[in-house]
C-alpha cells in the first residue's frame, strides 16, 4: 500500500487536474472494501545528463561524471507530493535537492525539467517553485504530455517553457480539496466512531464538522480561495502573457496557449539544443562576471601597476615581471615611509616637557654660528649678563667717546670695545 499517497489524499488540499483526482476513485473504493492497494513502481532514472559533444548524449547517475557543459534533465512525473512516495515518484523536496545540486555542479551548464504531471499537494509546491526561480543557471520546462495545476505552478518559474506537441495539456490553475467520507461505510459494518475534543479547543474540528454536513463555504473562503489567489498571482508574475480566461481552472491544449503558458512547441531535441545554447551563454557571461569580480577586489594593486583589469584564469591571477617590479618598488617606498614615521615618533617621544620638534630645529639653526666650545645655553646666559650690564651703564652719566689710533692703514679707524662686539654678535646669533 502506498501510505504516503493515501495519507496525502485525505489530509491535504491539492492543486491537481480534476480528472487525475477522479482517477484515484478505484483506489479509495478498494480501501473502503478492504482490498489490497498496489501501485507500480517507476523505473525511470531520477536524473540524467546530456552532453553537447556529438555521440555523448548519454545518461549518468552522478552529475560529476558528466562531461563539461552538460545539461541535467530532471523529471517531474505523476502526482507530486512533498516527500518521496514508496515505489513511486520522487517527492518535491528531493526534486528541489536535485535542482540545487545541478546548479552547483561545475559540469552542468543548464537544466531541463521534464514535466508530465497532473499536479499535486499544495504542501511543498511553493518551496519547489522558489528553488526553480532562485537558481543561477538557465532552466527550461519541457511539457511531455501534461503540466497541470501544481506542476504548472512550478514550471511557470522556468526561464522558458516548451511543449512536445500541439495537444499537450496545460493549465488547471486552481485548488481543490477532494476526500472520501468513509465513516458511513464503516458504520454499516458496525464500527462506532468517537470524537473527544478538549474544552480549550472549540475550533479544532470546525471546518471538518461543517464539511461533513455539506457546508463548504467557510472552507473555500478561508483555505481554498487564498491558495487559489496566490496561485494566480504567481502565474501572472512569471507568465505575463496570461489573461483572466487562462486562470479559471480550465485545461488547454498547448497550441492554444502559446505566448501564455507555452513559449514554443517542439520535440525534446529542440528543447535540449536550446538548453545547450543558453548554458553556453551563461558560462561565457559567468566567466566575464567572475573576472570583473576578481579585479574589483584588487583596485590598489591595479593602480600600482597601471592597469584597468587583471588577467585571470581558473588557476588564479598572473602578473608579468614589469608588474611585479612596480609592486616591489611600491612596497619599498612604503617601508621607507614607515621607517621615517617611526623615527619621527621616537624623536617626539624623546622631547622634554614643553619642547617641540620645530623648536629643536630652530635652536639647531642658531647653533650653526657658534664657535668651538660654545653652546646655545651659554650664549643665552652671556647675553642676559651683557643686557643687564648695558642697562646698568645706561643709567650712569655719559663719558667722552675715546678714540684709539692704531698704526698703519688702520690709523683712521676707531677702536671697538670687545665687550660690545661680543654683545652684538650674540644678539645676531640668538635672534
Amino acid at each position: 500500500m502506498n501510505y504516503q499517497l493515501v495519507s496525502a489524499i485525505f489530509r491535504h488540499p491539492w492543486a491537481i487536474y480534476e480528472q487525475a483526482a477522479l482517477g484515484y476513485g478505484p483506489m479509495i473504493n478498494n480501501l473502503i472494501n478492504g482490498s489490497a492497494i498496489e501501485l507500480e513502481g517507476m523505473d525511470e532514472k531520477p536524473i540524467f545528463m546530456a552532453s553537447p559533444e556529438p555521440g555523448k548524449a548519454v545518461s549518468f547517475w552522478d552529475m560529476n561524471d558528466a562531461p563539461a557543459s552538460s545539461v541535467a534533465v530532471i523529471p517531474l512525473s505523476g502526482p507530486l507530493m512533498k516527500n518521496d512516495q514508496y515505489c513511486g515518484p520522487a517527492g518535491m523536496a528531493t526534486i528541489g535537492m536535485r535542482i540545487k545540486e545541478a546548479d552547483a555542479c561545475e559540469n552542468i551548464s543548464a537544466i531541463i525539467l521534464k514535466i508530465d504531471s497532473p499536479g499535486g499537494t499544495v504542501d511543498g509546491t511553493e518551496a519547489l517553485a522558489d528553488i526553480v526561480a532562485g537558481i543561477q543557471k538557465p532552466i527550461i520546462a519541457f511539457v511531455d504530455g501534461l503540466m497541470a495545476s501544481a506542476a504548472l505552478w512550478i514550471g511557470s518559474h522556468a526561464d522558458e517553457i516548451y511543449a512536445s506537441s500541439d495537444t499537450d495539456e496545460v493549465g488547471s490553475v486552481g485548488v481543490l480539496l477532494s476526500f472520501a467520507d468513509v465513516q458511513p461505510a464503516y458504520e454499516r459494518q458496525g464500527v462506532k466512531f468517537h470524537q473527544i475534543v478538549s474544552n480549550h479547543s472549540k475550533d479544532k474540528t470546525e471546518w471538518l464538522d461543517r464539511i461533513l454536513k455539506g457546508d463548504y463555504e467557510d472552507y473555500k473562503k478561508d483555505v481554498l480561495d487564498p491558495l487559489a489567489e496566490k496561485f494566480q498571482q504567481v502565474v501572472r508574475e512569471h507568465r505575463p502573457g496570461v489573461k483572466d480566461e487562462h486562470l479559471s481552472g480550465k485545461v488547454f491544449f498547448a497550441r492554444d496557449v502559446i505566448g501564455a503558458f507555452i513559449d514554443k512547441i517542439g520535440n525534446f531535441e529542440s528543447a535540449l539544443q536550446r538548453a545547450f545554447d543558453l548554458g553556453q551563454e551563461f558560462e561565457k557571461s559567468n566567466t566575464t562576471m567572475s573576472k570583473k569580480n576578481e579585479t574589483t577586489e584588487y583596485t590598489a594593486t591595479m593602480k600600482v601597476i597601471g592597469v584597468e583589469s587583471l588577467e585571470s584564469s581558473k588557476e588564479g591571477i598572473f602578473l608579468n615581471a614589469e608588474q611585479m617590479a612596480a609592486i616591489e618598488g611600491s612596497i619599498s617606498e612604503g617601508e621607507k615611509a614607515k621607517s621615517d614615521l617611526s623615527a619621527m615618533e621616537e624623536q617626539q617621544n624623546a622631547l622634554k616637557e614643553g619642547q617641540t620638534i620645530q623648536g629643536l630645529q630652530e635652536e639647531a639653526e642658531k647653533a650653526k654660528g657658534l664657535e668651538e666650545g660654545e653652546t646655545v645655553a651659554s650664549l643665552k646666559a652671556e647675553n642676559k649678563r651683557l643686557a643687564e650690564e648695558n642697562e646698568k651703564l645706561s643709567k650712569e652719566p655719559a663719558k667722552e667717546e675715546t678714540e684709539v689710533n692704531t698704526d698703519g692703514d688702520d690709523k683712521d679707524k676707531k677702536a671697538v670695545d670687545p665687550e660690545a662686539e661680543k654683545y652684538f654678535r650674540l644678539n645676531r646669533s640668538l635672534n
